[in-house]
């Protein structure tokens, strides 16, 4: 038997229109980006006296999400940095904004890779161990 050359009603249509296919089923809640992908957009609360560790505080996303915390409540902080003197430098400038500015707010920091199992010990320690002001 002869083959004709396609395979049933399938089509090639490229990358392109698995995007539009996205698209159309994209949830209310998402968020679009500038290259047109769609992200979900989330809201979280942070409750007065409340315990954050944040990974990479020293600068970027890490600093601002310190920095969005301590200002929805947050008071203990323990913020993980690289451990290097620029990343250090950091971490100390942001620990003293985070204290000065927010009544009752404790930051401890540390430092090291996250990925070594002594610095993740040593961050979640600090957790553990914060008693806040309740």
């Amino acid at each position: 038997m002869a083959s004709s050359g396609t395979q049933g009603s399938r089509s090639s249509a490229g990358p392109d229109s698995d995007r539009r296919r996205a698209t159309k089923t994209s949830l209310p809640s998402e968020q679009r980006l500038a290259n047109d992908i769609s992200v979900p957009s989330y809201t979280y609360t942070v409750r007065s006296c409340k315990i954050v560790c944040i990974t990479g505080a020293s600068r970027g996303i890490g600093r601002a999400c310190a920095v969005e915390c301590a200002k929805h409540g947050a008071t203990g902080f323990t913020l993980h940095y690289l451990g290097d003197e620029v990343t250090e430098k950091e971490v100390v400038e942001l620990k003293q904004e985070i204290e000065s500015s927010f009544t009752g707010a404790r930051v401890v920091t540390v430092p090291g890779d996250i990925a070594d199992a002594a610095t993740a010990a040593k961050a979640s320690l600090n957790i553990l161990a914060y008693r806040g002001p309740h």
